[in-house]
């Protein structure tokens, strides 16, 4: 079954309304990396998300908005993120107070 813009465009149209803040950056996006993002998987339609934070097994874009990851997977993702004593660990290499592995794009990507 094909799923199309057209027949979803009340939904696509209701996460363009709350997500103004990743399409502002997916356009800044776009001027830097060929299709505005920095892998493959991070491309969707009709822009990806950008994450701030990532905790457990939420997500919270740039607009604000709370997401379930459900697109987990990454063999990284197994350890969680933002949790207390990886982060303590993880401090030798760096700030990963955020959750840095978010799976979608950031500001600093």
């Amino acid at each position: 079954m094909s799923v199309n813009l057209v027949s979803n465009f009340h939904m696509v149209a209701l996460f363009q309304s709350k997500t103004k803040h990743a399409m502002a950056r997916h356009k800044r996006a776009r001027n830097l990396f060929l299709s505005g993002v920095v892998h493959d998987s991070r491309h969707m339609s009709p822009y990806p998300l950008y994450v701030e934070l990532a905790k457990g097994s939420r997500k919270w874009g740039a607009d604000g908005n709370e997401f379930i990851d459900f697109y987990g997977g990454h063999g990284s993702l197994l350890f969680c993120r933002s949790q207390p004593t990886l982060i303590i660990a993880a401090a030798l290499f760096g700030n990963l107070s955020g959750g840095r592995l978010s799976s979608v794009g950031r500001a600093a990507d």
